[in-house]
């Protein structure tokens, strides 16, 4: 699993993380009045493992990036959290005028190989999601998953539930 990141600098992450911070900042600037947390603190060292920690999480955030992924692993993390979904290998197969629309969503890492003269497989690792079906729909007719059976069934589901909610 850990052949799939390299070390990296994100910027998106380092955004996220000042964002999330910014009460830490401004309570630090505009401390309260008869504040307790500014005393002296009596776990020193479970403070200091505390502190240890937090700098290896944004150092994560910001400096491991998934290969796989060309756009920015906490977006994608983010993503998950949310919609939920788990990650899996996928087969798309395609009519070979949206090739570029399969290189402009996973990058130029996907394995792309010809089909028939007229159509192309690309293996790819997708968050099985209402998102990524979305994404698939609005390419329309022109692509389908065509490996594993189970989440081709699942985006037939959800392709169901739309029909009949017309």
């Amino acid at each position: 699993m850990l052949k799939n990141y390299r070390i990296d600098f994100d910027w998106i992450g380092l955004i996220l993380f000042l964002i999330i911070m910014i009460p830490n900042f401004i309570w630090f600037v505009v401390p309260a009045p008869n504040d307790v947390l500014r005393t002296e603190s009596v776990t020193g060292t479970i403070d200091s493992i505390a502190s240890v920690c937090q700098v290896l999480m944004v150092a994560s955030l910001c400096l491991v990036i998934n290969r796989n992924n060309t756009g920015s692993k906490v977006i994608g993390t983010i993503i998950t959290v949310m919609y939920g979904g788990e990650d899996r290998k996928i087969t798309l197969e395609g009519e070979n005028h949206l090739v570029g629309v399969v290189i402009d969503r996973f990058g130029t890492d996907v394995m792309i190989h010809p089909h028939d003269q007229e159509h192309f497989h690309a293996g790819v690792t997708i968050t099985v999601s209402p998102q990524f079906f979305g994404w698939l729909a609005g390419i329309g007719k022109g692509i389908r998953i065509s490996w594993p059976e189970d989440v081709r069934e699942e985006y037939k589901q959800y392709l169901q539930g739309i029909v009949e909610s017309l």
